[in-house]
């Protein structure tokens, strides 16, 4: 890519604007792809950080704000719905 000396400069409202927009889309985004993964209603830690595209350390930090989820002793799963629904409420 090119650069053409072209800079903007945006105040401090604009970028928190920006980064707003951003996080929402980001999270729009997510959703989706839960919603593409819909056909495994249950998942695993690792296939839900797969689909959230974060570590499995943070699904687990997620938890630990009450991200639902079940076991059966040592196995544990995340139903997918339940997760969909808890995200549109974790930043409310």
């Amino acid at each position: 890519m090119e650069n053409n000396g072209l800079m903007v400069v945006l105040n401090e409202e604009q970028q928190q604007q920006i980064i707003k927009e951003l996080a929402q889309e980001l999270q729009e985004l997510n959703m989706k792809s839960i919603k593409e993964a819909s056909k495994f209603q249950y998942v695993s830690k690792k296939q839900l950080a797969e689909l959230l595209d974060v570590s499995e350390k943070s699904v687990m930090r997620l938890r630990e704000q009450g991200l639902p989820y079940f076991s059966f002793g040592k196995i544990v799963r995340y139903n997918l719905n339940d997760v969909q629904e808890w995200m549109r409420n974790y930043n409310k």
